[in-house]
Formats: C-alpha cells, structure tokens, sequence
C-alpha cells in the first residue's frame, strides 16, 4: 500500500538508489526481491534497485 507515494512498511537505507527517499523509505510502485535459495538476509537482493543520475 502507497503511503504519500512511498511503499508502508518498507524501509530501504540505499542512498544511490533513485527510489530512495528521505527517511529511509521507496518511492517505487513495487519491489521485487530476489535470491537463489537464501538462508541469511545477506543472500537476497534488491532487483528494483536503480541507480541514481546526478
């Protein structure tokens, strides 16, 4: 659910990221994690990850 066009209940600390936000928060409509068989958090990953164009 989008609250203020960002995704409640996700936080994401990627400052490069061209979805991040202020306090931490995404502004993408969705996001799709993904990992071939993860065991630890480590092992997953942020494929909706863009960079950022300064």
């Amino acid at each position: 659910m989008l609250e203020n066009s960002t995704l409640s209940g996700v936080k994401c600390t990627v400052q490069e990221c061209h979805y991040h936000c202020c306090d931490d928060k995404c502004s993408a409509k969705t996001i799709l994690v993904n990992g071939s068989n993860p065991h630890t958090s480590e092992q997953t990953c942020c494929s909706t990850f863009k960079p950022e164009c300064k």
